[in-house]
């Protein structure tokens, strides 16, 4: 194994334009109960059980999350995580999440595991083999595991990651200690792998919230680490756990995992992401929820991002999918609207209400009904979405029923049909005066 440098230099400005890689499973705990689905392409279910193969309820409370409380980042508020911390130490009895027959990520020629891990208390991170993701069949109730099937991500001694395809396991991933003993912070990871080569197929990356968590000096993504384990593609293994091993509940990681996927690919190396995609899914996990440039703002650019995503199909439901319906559709940008920026179509200059300078705004831009294609934005008049200023944008504005209401209150009466025909009216005059005046 060989050990890399820093990665710097100017991922985050790289990151809105990186096309984000849709997870095969996704699992963010931003719910309640003794299970939590899947929002990746497969919906898989994990189930929770403590130490004694009992049901419990493994999630956080709120605000523990990687996230934190940050207001509007989810329907609860603030961020919740994969609550192990009840374990007895590091690779000792604890709880897990279990799937029993789900095949999604089996037979991968390339995959990538990220996710977030941070320790309970004092305890020496990753240290002896505790388990973060184990893509092995279980080994309970009923017919043993297949143990050289599938891959397993997981502690090794002296505090490194390690990682095991079909039964084949690498070294410590890390070759240093350093990179892996920060306790009580949260520290992004990721392992990815390509069957399709045989040399330098494995890597290593490490990031972290903030400057001032890292213990590094620096919190971006990075490379630290690099290996060969040339096994080709998994072998079928269906199932898999999380936080633990399944054979006797004695591999647990004693503390909080949060926002763990899983990517992959079944016919090429895609799978294998890159440090630039990587960054951008540390970024997104940090980032207000429809802050798709991640500026700690909402603006232009964030909703024409968000309308051009629902224009190309996304898939990518952990950035696009707002209102959490499992799709991506116009539901989403009236979301973004309402819910997240709190006005109304029709805001061209997203000031927080729709009135007559948003009139100016538009025609200044001389974009309506003309021959160029899908040039328009949300500044420059469209507001359905199609990437054209045309008649249908004044529908859904008039429709919305904020036309020189002031600022959007928190409870917004629906216009009758008649008055939005009269504002319709109005607005076709007013564009007659428009095209005057341009």
């Amino acid at each position: 194994m060989r050990r890399c440098g820093k990665v710097f230099g100017l991922l985050i400005c790289m990151t809105s334009s990186i096309r984000s890689a849709e997870p095969i499973l996704e699992y963010r705990f931003n719910d309640t109960g003794s299970s939590t689905v899947s929002t990746g392409s497969s919906t898989a279910e994990l189930a929770f059980y403590d130490s004694l193969q009992e049901e419990t309820d493994l999630h956080s409370v709120a605000g523990a999350g990687v996230a934190g409380d940050i207001v509007g980042h989810y329907e609860f508020g603030s961020d919740i995580a994969f609550d192990n911390s009840l374990a007895e130490r590091m690779q000792g009895p604890g709880g897990i999440g279990l799937n029993e027959g789900d095949t999604s990520v089996s037979e991968l020629n390339s995959w990538t595991v990220s996710g977030w891990y941070k320790t309970e208390e004092e305890e020496v991170p990753l240290s002896g083999g505790g388990t973060v993701l184990f893509m092995t069949p279980p080994r309970f109730g009923g017919e043993p595991g297949i143990s050289n099937a599938g891959f397993a991500v997981r502690g090794e001694n002296p505090n490194g990651l390690r990682t095991s395809v079909n039964g084949t396991n690498t070294q410590a991933g890390s070759s240093g200690v350093d990179e892996w003993l920060d306790s009580q912070t949260w520290v992004f990871f990721a392992v990815t792998y390509d069957g399709t080569s045989e040399a330098d197929n494995l890597r290593y990356y490490q990031g972290y919230r903030n400057e001032q968590e890292s213990s590094l000096g620096e919190y971006h993504a990075s490379l630290v680490a690099v290996d060969s384990l040339p096994m080709g593609a998994t072998l079928p293994s269906p199932g898999f756990s999380i936080g633990n091993r399944t054979d006797d509940y004695a591999r647990a990681f004693d503390g909080y995992l949060d926002n763990l996927r899983v990517y992959g690919s079944k016919v090429d190396g895609a799978g294998a992401l890159s440090l630039a995609e990587l960054e951008q899914i540390r970024a997104g996990d940090l980032a207000v929820q429809g802050d798709l440039d991640y500026d700690g703002e909402f603006t232009h650019v964030d909703v024409d991002h968000l309308m051009g995503g629902v224009r190309q199909g996304a898939t990518d439901l952990a950035r696009y999918d707002l209102n959490r319906d499992h799709a991506v559709d116009a539901a989403d940008i009236t979301y973004w609207v309402h819910s997240l920026k709190h006005t109304y179509f029709g805001d061209a200059n997203l000031d927080g209400q729709f009135d007559s300078e948003d009139f100016v705004t538009v025609f200044a831009s001389g974009q309506y009904e003309d021959e160029l294609v899908g040039n328009s934005t949300w500044s420059t008049g469209d507001w359905d979405g199609d990437g054209e200023f045309t008649t249908s944008d004044f529908v859904v504005a008039f429709a919305d029923g904020g036309y020189e209401q002031g600022p959007r209150p928190a409870i917004v009466a629906v216009p009758e049909a008649d008055q939005v025909l009269s504002m319709l009216v109005a607005w076709i005059m007013l564009i007659g005066t428009g095209r005057r005046l341009m």
